[in-house]
C-alpha cells in the first residue's frame, strides 16, 4: 500500500536521516487524523488531501492521531513545501489557505534553499511505496 507522508523541516533537522528517491526508509509515523487531513487539503491542495501519515520523533500533531509502530517503504517522490513568510492562520502556524507551493526534489536533508524575501521551507510530502 502506498503512503503519502508529511515530514516537517524541524523534525528532519533535529533527528532525521537524509533520504532520496529510491531510498528504503523506516520511520515512526502517526496516521493522519481527520483534522490533519482536512488541514493539509486546505493548505496544500490536492496533494495535501492525499497525506496518509505524519513522520514524527516527538509525538503526534493532533491528540486524535493513533501511533503506527513503524512504516517501512521505498521513497518514490519528494516535494519540498514552502509558504510565504508572515502568512499564518490559527495557532498551528500553518500558512494562509492555498498559499503553499510544492517543489519536486530528488533528495532531502531538512535544509532547503530560501531567499530572504522569498517563501520559507517547512517540510516535505514524501511518496512511500510499501515493501
Amino acid at each position: 500500500m502506498a503512503r503519502k507522508v508529511w515530514v516537517t523541516d524541524w523534525e528532519m533537522q533535529c533527528c532525521g536521516e537524509p533520504f532520496e528517491v529510491g531510498s528504503r526508509v523506516t520511520w515512526t509515523t502517526f496516521e493522519a487524523s481527520t483534522a490533519a487531513k482536512q488541514e493539509f487539503a486546505e493548505l496544500f491542495g490536492p496533494e495535501g488531501a492525499q497525506v496518509t501519515d505524519i513522520e514524527a520523533h516527538h509525538g503526534p500533531l493532533h491528540d486524535d492521531q493513533p501511533t503506527r509502530a513503524q512504516t517501512t517503504g521505498t521513497v518514490t517522490a519528494i516535494k519540498a513545501v514552502y509558504w510565504p513568510r508572515g502568512l499564518r492562520h490559527g495557532e498551528s502556524g500553518y500558512p494562509v489557505t492555498g498559499r503553499a507551493t510544492l517543489e519536486p526534489r530528488i533528495s532531502a536533508d531538512g535544509w532547503e534553499p530560501e531567499e530572504e524575501a522569498g517563501p520559507s521551507f517547512h517540510g516535505y510530502i514524501v511518496d512511500l511505496a510499501s515493501s
